[in-house]
């Protein structure tokens, strides 16, 4: 974790509900939960963490890549998903 009082940066990196987000940004004040579903793949089935292929403009691999920087740590579903970062 951070020192006392900053927050800790988490990039949530692959699609999960949003009633899950806010449960996870529930458990800790100090957490700054980044997740921007307009950035990753859209799944094809429940529980898909791969998703349909996606092809980011210049501008949103800009964004992607100044989260992925600021953030001490990533939530991806599995190795499966290393492609996304």
């Amino acid at each position: 974790m951070t020192s006392k009082g900053e927050k800790l940066n988490l990039l949530v990196a692959t699609y999960i509900e949003p009633e899950y987000i806010e449960r996870i940004r529930e458990v800790d004040d100090r957490l700054n939960v980044i997740y921007a579903p307009s950035l990753i793949p859209t799944p094809r089935y429940a529980g898909d963490h791969t998703g349909h292929p996606l092809t980011r403009s210049p501008e949103q691999e800009r964004y992607w890549l100044e989260f992925r920087l600021k953030c001490e740590e990533q939530v991806v579903a599995s190795h499966f998903c290393s492609h996304l970062l």
